[in-house]
């Protein structure tokens, strides 16, 4: 072969070699895999805290039956009115309408029973203020139901400290994912967070606290929140180098 030939030859075999992709070979028995050194993996890491509620929300309610429609419409907005009015006169609880309906049983023209129920909700931080609240009207609407959450300023603020330990969880289980298939070092391609706040699990009904308007005092009702979960996950994708 020439000398030319020999160095045309050469040129190309180096040329194709520079072409080729950087290769790892991995071996378990007999099976032979090829995987590329730039492999991309997908990670997820989260962390959560559990935190005390700081808000409550409650429920009261009134429910009618009878013939006169007219009559039992005023006698329910009587009574929503009047706890809607003390409600915002205290500026620690947040007031507004629940559901309202009315309904009927009966054939048209023949006695028709009419039922009718309203409901106001009222949200506050001020858990001793909810429980005077509760005592206090009593008599024109009846406690139907308590739900513990977390404000949005206590939600943010456990957030905050949770995204660094997110970043940190994730970066640990990015290392440990690099060593574990034989490379010496990672980049992370992509990352995006996730946060989640629930509320306390529980919910108090009036069934369990009491059985009519009358029957529970403003010692009956003790609102001690529940814990609520927080969570911040990150996940994305590394490319092992």
């Amino acid at each position: 072969m020439s000398t030319i030939h020999r160095l045309l030859a050469l040129s190309a075999m180096s040329f194709a070699l520079w072409q080729a992709p950087a290769m790892a070979q991995v071996t378990t028995d007999n099976t032979t895999a090829t995987v590329k050194k730039d492999t991309t993996i997908y990670l997820v890491a989260s962390v959560q805290e559990e935190v005390d509620a700081d808000m409550v929300r409650f429920t009261l309610s009134k429910q009618l039956s009878g013939e006169n429609q007219q009559a039992l419409t005023e006698e329910l907005n009587k009574a929503i009115n009047a706890v809607i009015e003390k409600g915002k006169a205290d500026k620690d609880l947040v007031v507004a309408n629940g559901d309202y309906g009315f309904w009927s049983a009966g054939e048209k023209g023949k006695n028709i029973l009419w039922e009718m129920r309203g409901e106001v909700v009222v949200t506050t931080k001020n858990f001793e203020k909810a429980r005077e609240f509760i005592a206090a009207t009593k008599e024109h609407m009846t406690l139907d139901g308590i739900r513990f959450f977390l404000s949005d300023e206590a939600k943010k603020k456990v957030e905050s400290s949770l995204i660094t330990k997110a970043a940190e969880a994730f970066r640990e289980k990015a290392q440990a994912t690099t060593k574990a298939f034989g490379h010496q070092d990672y980049r992370i391609e992509s990352v995006r967070l996730d946060m989640n706040a629930g509320q306390d699990t529980r919910m108090l009904r009036a069934a369990g606290v009491a059985a009519s308007a009358k029957s529970y005092s403003a010692d009956t009702v003790e609102l001690s929140s529940g814990k609520v979960n927080v969570t911040v996950s990150a996940d994305g994708s590394i490319v092992l180098r």
